[in-house]
């Protein structure tokens, strides 16, 4: 049997027509045949999907709309709500703000909407096996740059950065909320994606503003 009949989790969720989230549910719920590459990454059977689709086995309501495959549509409602919940918050009595030029903060606009584009392409599972992160990363350090040039330390980076990823979480979900039929383990499934997309942009950001 060759390697070519063997796909991915991303080709697999869009032969079947559903989210790569809810195609990793259906997997451990032991609903879809699959097996693991050296590298730990799921590999689907195509002609077996093939079936599946075709006898429609398998029938639920892609958990995204068609408007909210969009990536452009998802980032700029995140940015939108981020900025309007923001915008009732007097960010000048933060410390970390108060320090931020006008460029600073242009900027860090810049980069959250450059974090945003690379969350989705990671919740869609659109980035090359074994390059899961590497957005998260090179973002991380992005971040510690240019937040180190406007003067704040690493507490002041840190706590910045929690407050706008606790908006940026908000916004996803709430984006995501009205398209979705999603069990308690797929949410806990995407939550843990974002988290995990998150929390490797955190920690870059304190490796690089500590290494450098």
């Amino acid at each position: 049997m060759s390697e070519s009949e063997w796909i991915s989790l991303g080709e697999a969720a869009k032969l079947l027509g559903v989210h790569p989230t809810t195609v990793r549910n259906w997997a451990d719920q032991g609903e879809l045949p699959f097996r693991r590459t050296p590298g730990r990454h799921r590999r689907f059977h195509r002609a077996a999907l093939q079936d599946l689709a075709t006898n429609q086995r398998i029938i639920e309501k892609p958990p995204f709309s068609s408007s909210a495959h969009n990536p452009q549509v998802l980032v700029e409602y995140a940015l939108g709500h981020t900025r309007f919940n923001v915008g009732e918050d007097n960010l000048h009595q933060r410390d970390w703000y108060d320090r931020m030029s006008e460029n600073g903060i242009q900027q860090s606009r810049v980069i959250g909407r450059q974090l945003l584009d690379a969350l989705l392409r990671h919740l869609k599972d659109e980035n090359p096996e074994g390059e899961e992160l590497k957005e998260a990363r090179q973002i991380g350090e992005a971040y510690a740059g240019f937040l180190k040039d406007e003067g704040l330390n690493l507490v002041q980076m840190v706590r910045g950065f929690v407050y706008f990823d606790d908006f940026l979480i908000e916004s996803v979900v709430q984006m995501m909320a009205p398209n979705m039929s999603a069990t308690p383990s797929e949410w806990s499934d995407l939550l843990r994606q974002i988290n995990a997309f998150t929390n490797e942009v955190l920690v870059t950001m304190i490796s690089a503003f500590q290494a450098s």
